[in-house]
């Protein structure tokens, strides 16, 4: 209702380690393909087999119709 863009789903820390840092970036596309922003997932402290049910930052697109994970930074 708020036309706002939020992204759901859960992300398993499977490497040896802990991660200090966590981010998601998601491009958000048209049915055309046309770029039409970025949502962004981040966590702190994310422990070596734990899962992060994360939530994407509201973004307000008009006409989103998918989207891809672009890039992961991990710390």
């Amino acid at each position: 209702a708020s036309g706002n863009v939020i992204i759901y789903g859960r992300v398993k820390n499977e490497g040896p380690g802990s991660l200090v840092y966590l981010q998601m970036t998601f491009n958000l596309f048209d049915s055309s393909g046309n770029l039409m922003g970025n949502a962004y997932a981040k966590v702190e402290h994310f422990d070596s087999g734990k899962i992060w049910w994360f939530e994407s930052d509201p973004v307000s697109v008009q006409n989103y119709q998918y989207f891809e994970i672009s890039s992961i930074l991990a710390q």
